[in-house]
């Protein structure tokens, strides 16, 4: 980190100014193995600059995913992962690519070491989808924010739905026992 008062500070300040105040980052990278740990970088770096480190090893895991498909299955000669901060607790991941060929979900046996790639995206993702482009295709996953460590919203709108389920049945329940105490 650099030192208050520098140039170098002043820069990173201004950087990390610019960062919050946009809502989409964008990195072009080569075809390469070695760019899926750049990709990884960059995409965390942006969600940290976002100041949403919660985010951070959903964002990397997905990237690394949706990167690692890019090198591996493709011809184009380069990628691009963009990462949108759609609302204070959403972002969504998308690396686009010049294939034109939709990815799919592979069921890989337990001695295979490859394939697991979009079953993880899916299982982190509060949903993913495949969108063709004149050029090629976005493969893009959405990711929200923890409410509390580990409880994801769709799980707390889950949790609420069935606390209100409960509600519900307690509140019936009374009033079943309090019209069978009158007759």
């Amino acid at each position: 980190m650099p030192r208050l008062g520098t140039a170098s500070a002043v820069r990173e300040a201004l950087r990390r100014r610019r960062l919050l105040a946009t809502h989409v980052a964008e990195g072009d990278f080569v075809r390469a193995p070695e760019s899926v740990r750049a990709a990884r970088q960059f995409a965390t770096g942006v969600v940290n600059g976002w100041e949403m480190p919660e985010l951070a090893d959903a964002v990397e895991l997905v990237t690394s995913e949706l990167a690692t498909n890019a090198v591996q299955h493709t011809r184009a000669d380069e990628f691009q992962v963009t990462i949108h901060r759609l609302s204070d607790g959403l972002v969504r991941v998308a690396v686009t690519d010049r294939s034109c060929t939709p990815p799919a979900v592979y069921t890989a046996g337990d001695d295979e070491d490859h394939g697991r790639g979009l079953f993880l995206v899916e299982r982190v993702a509060a949903r993913w989808d495949t969108e063709l482009l004149p050029h090629g295709k976005s493969v893009w996953a959405d990711l929200e924010m923890p409410l509390r460590p580990g409880l994801s919203a769709r799980h707390a709108r889950l949790q609420a739905q069935a606390i209100y389920l409960l509600i519900v049945l307690t509140v019936a329940s009374l009033l079943v026992a309090g019209v069978a105490a009158h007759r």
